[in-house]
């Protein structure tokens, strides 16, 4: 039995727990030690480990325990539907978190490093493009997938290649001088990091600007952005229950769309992809 399924019984079965309880006087402490558990954890989210404040944490615990509140007082729910439904929100966020995971930790080993792939492409030059070719991704140090199909089925490797990592910080706001850092590899491919705060909205196109001041030259109209797109199957056999497989696949097919999260002119978009098992 996997941990998702363990903990998936152990929520199940402390939701139908009152239910065996007869003594009001057994169940009023049982409720009381929960209620302490669910603190002592929340403030433990709230301030960490070292003692460091985390304020998404600390308003989501707020707002939960006021919407809590009010449902029990204006609608008249019970305690154990607001406890079930709060189980089916961990499960979801679960499954998110582990499905991402899984998804990374299998692309990374199907990948190949960008340093090794510039050197075989040093080897043996394909046919070059004009213009400049910007490559979307969250692992810098490995190759793009659309970098790798394009070279795997259009044969062709533009003049100059941008690898480009878009990072969220920590600190709800980034300074202009911060924002942009790039890293040259050789004459045709860089390594561009774009940082934002978790309170900014991304604008691609924007931060490129920037990187003009650092000796990057180029034209948005010109320029081609390549997207990696995987198309998720459910697994039984690896990775996560099946139903939970089928559960990330639903949550991703729902996802922002990446062209429209970042403001990348959609005429200039190129996506690329391939099948996953998850």
């Amino acid at each position: 039995m996997t941990s998702g399924l363990r903990l998936m019984f152990a929520l199940l079965a402390l939701a139908f727990l009152p239910l065996l309880i007869k003594s009001d006087f057994a169940l009023t402490i049982l409720v009381f030690s929960f209620l302490i558990g669910m603190l002592a954890v929340s403030f433990n989210l709230i301030f960490g480990y070292t003692g460091q404040l985390s304020m998404f944490h600390a308003a989501a615990f707020g707002i939960s325990a006021y919407a809590t509140h009010l449902s029990m007082s204006l609608l008249g729910t019970s305690f154990w539907i607001g406890l079930v439904l709060g189980a089916l929100l961990v499960v979801v966020m679960w499954t998110w978190v582990r499905g991402t995971q899984i998804l990374t930790a299998k692309t990374r080993k199907d990948s190949l490093p960008l340093n090794d792939l510039i050197e075989m492409l040093q080897a043996r030059p394909p046919h070059r493009a004009p213009c400049m070719a910007i490559f979307l991704t969250s692992d810098p140090d490995v190759a793009p997938v659309a970098l790798m199909h394009n070279l795997k089925h259009n044969k062709v490797l533009h003049e100059k290649n941008v690898i480009l990592t878009v990072r969220t910080s920590e600190r709800p706001r980034v300074k202009e001088a911060d924002r942009v850092r790039m890293e040259p590899i050789n004459d045709d491919f860089k390594k561009v990091t774009v940082t934002y705060g978790f309170m900014e909205t991304p604008n691609v196109p924007r931060a490129l600007g920037l990187c003009r001041k650092q000796g990057l030259k180029f034209d948005i109209m010109s320029t081609s952005f390549f997207l990696g797109r995987r198309s998720l199957i459910p697994s039984a056999r690896q990775g996560m229950p099946l139903w939970q497989d089928k559960l990330f696949i639903f949550l991703m097919r729902n996802a922002a769309n990446p062209t429209d999260f970042f403001h990348i002119p959609p005429g200039r978009v190129v996506e690329l992809g391939a099948q996953v098992a998850v």
